[in-house]
């Protein structure tokens, strides 16, 4: 099957990690995909020396037999789409974004889907 797969890794619990940056003040918790227990009480973001990727997204597709490509630049996204369709077969694509970057539209906690929100409505 051609499936294609692609994830875009924030290190972060990408959505929870939106809303508490949103609605919560920025009042992180548990959303650091990167943290472990070498981590001080008050660390809120990944720094060098956190592991570099939690999980290894390229590591676990290969551990099922899958094509994986991890895209660190921009410049590289269209190059490794053009890989992955040419691949007869599933392919997993990581792409690495900044940390603290939105995705929109979205749902507010508790909030139907009908009630999406925009970059925009964010104020």
């Amino acid at each position: 099957m051609g499936l294609k797969i692609a994830i875009l890794n924030n290190s972060y619990l990408g959505m929870v990690r939106q809303w508490q940056q949103i609605f919560f003040s920025k009042n992180y918790s548990q959303t650091c995909l990167r943290a472990d227990y070498t981590c001080p009480p008050d660390c809120n973001k990944p720094g060098k020396q956190c592991p570099p990727y939690v999980p290894d997204f390229v590591k676990l597709a290969a551990a099922y037999g899958i094509e994986g490509i991890r895209v660190k630049r921009k410049a590289d996204v269209k190059k490794s789409i053009e890989k992955a369709l040419k691949i007869d077969g599933p392919v997993l694509m990581e792409f690495i974004v900044e940390e603290e970057e939105n995705v929109f539209p979205m749902v507010a906690p508790g909030a139907p889907i009908n009630q999406m929100i925009d970059k925009d409505d964010i104020v």
